[in-house]
């Protein structure tokens, strides 16, 4: 899919595997967490694939209905996922400066919890960029396009101004059922032969995508 972005105000970010490197994170702590409740430990790449989904349909995708508590096993996956570092991917904070200066409004759409989230938010010292959040506890999860919805209901802007920025099919789903487009990142969970059916475009990193935007925003200035 390859179609214009231009005349958008607002960018709603996703958080794993989009601004924050924690795929492989996320991956090992899942298969610990098993490991500690007795459980068959799943693959890393299927794990994977489940990424960005919201927490009962990550259960239900990981474990069917074998009846595994997802209060104990969420419980168990945080208590372990916090001992692991936080860390940003390259030039995110100075991509996230530059779209501000630009005129964009920022916003992030996140299939966390909003404890996790916003602990790591303050971690990484980026919560000034962003003029909203909302987390799957706060809203029905991505794919629904309930997040954001929600954010264009909080910025005072239809879906029409909105560009959703993620990793997965998961984000473009629900950009596209909001009625907001969507670009692709290749450094989190899908690849580009995954996003591209499904993103308006795709990039390898986010210097590459804040400079398709820049010049975006130029173009609307002519």
């Amino acid at each position: 899919m390859s179609t214009y972005i231009i005349s958008k105000e607002v960018i709603i970010f996703d958080w794993d595997g989009t601004l924050f490197d924690s795929v492989s994170t996320i991956v090992r702590s899942v298969q610990i967490a098993c490991e500690h409740l007795g459980m068959d430990v799943p693959d890393a790449e299927y794990v994977r694939k489940g990424i960005g989904l919201g927490e009962t349909e990550v259960c239900r995708y990981l474990f069917g209905d074998s009846g595994v508590s997802v209060e104990l096993f969420w419980t168990t996956y945080r208590q372990i996922y916090a001992n692991f570092p936080i860390v940003l991917f390259d030039h995110v904070e100075q991509a996230l400066a530059q779209l501000k200066q630009a005129g964009y409004r920022l916003a992030v759409a996140t299939n966390k919890c909003a404890r996790e989230f916003e602990r790591e938010l303050k971690s990484s010292a980026m919560s000034g960029y962003f003029e909203t959040w909302i987390c799957a506890d706060q809203s029905r999860a991505k794919p629904d396009p309930a997040m954001l919805l929600e954010v264009a209901k909080r910025l005072d802007c239809v879906p029409e101004q909105m560009v959703m920025v993620g990793d997965t099919t998961h984000d473009a789903h629900a950009a596209h059922s909001a009625g907001a487009d969507m670009l692709g990142l290749t450094w989190g969970v899908c690849a580009r032969i995954d996003l591209e059916p499904c993103a308006s475009r795709v990039f390898d990193n986010i210097g590459q995508l804040s400079a398709f935007l820049l010049a975006e925003k130029e173009a609307c200035k002519i």
